[in-house]
């Protein structure tokens, strides 16, 4: 479910900085337990390709796709 309070900002990705998992909001499971992730952890934008760009240019990680809201993308 998209959310469009700060930190949200109404964008569909969500990167975890901490664990470098992106999560697709408008496809969100419980399990995705979105609202434990701190603030300062948060990275949204409108596409997965942004999220991964931003993990790979800036926190110089790969990012992977949330096992739960992303499966296609998740590489384990």
């Amino acid at each position: 479910m998209r959310r469009y309070k700060d930190p949200y900002n109404g964008k569909q990705f969500l990167l975890n900085k901490n664990t470098l998992e992106v999560h697709d909001l408008d496809n969100e499971s419980p399990s995705c337990k979105i609202n434990a992730i701190e603030t300062d952890h948060i990275y949204n934008c409108d596409t997965y390709e942004r999220a991964e760009l931003f993990s790979i240019m800036v926190l110089q990680k790969n990012c992977n796709g949330c096992y739960y809201c992303m499966p296609e993308r998740n590489n384990g």
